[in-house]
């Protein structure tokens, strides 16, 4: 794996490892650790390791995504305390989103505040990639 966040110092890595249902996620040194540390927190993240890696299990994320009342109950939370809808609007919209699964969907990407910076941000649209990632596998495996 290749290091490219020297030509991008601001901004994240994140590599899926598809046949270990891995999300690395590499951060340039110029970033504060502690502050990466918390963001992950709120996607399940593993420890983030002195390299500046962390691995993400994406098992327990896809079980979490379309199962779990209490992730819904939690996002629906913070979802108030920022309150911005319309990314996730947009994300439905353009990924023709079922309504069967809409609300959980809603919730889950809404389960990461948007407003906390470039960190948050980066994080939030990456989250969305491996929603429609996970979605896309889920559909696979079930077609």
């Amino acid at each position: 794996m290749t290091d490219d966040t020297k030509d991008a110092p601001h901004r994240l890595r994140f590599t899926f490892h598809e046949d270990r249902d891995i999300l690395e996620v590499a951060y340039p040194s110029i970033m504060d650790a502690d502050a990466v540390a918390e963001a992950m927190g709120y996607m399940k993240t593993g420890r983030i390791s002195s390299q500046g890696r962390a691995l993400i299990d994406l098992t327990d994320v896809e079980a979490i995504t379309l199962t779990s009342e209490d992730l819904v109950r939690f996002a629906n939370e913070r979802a108030r305390d920022f309150g911005d809808r319309s990314r996730t609007r947009q994300f439905n919209a353009f990924y023709g989103i079922s309504d069967s699964i809409r609300p959980t969907l809603d919730a889950w990407t809404r389960f990461f505040p948007t407003g906390g910076g470039p960190v948050e941000m980066r994080l939030f649209e990456a989250r969305h990639d491996a929603i429609y990632w996970l979605m896309g596998r889920k559909a696979q495996s079930e077609g």
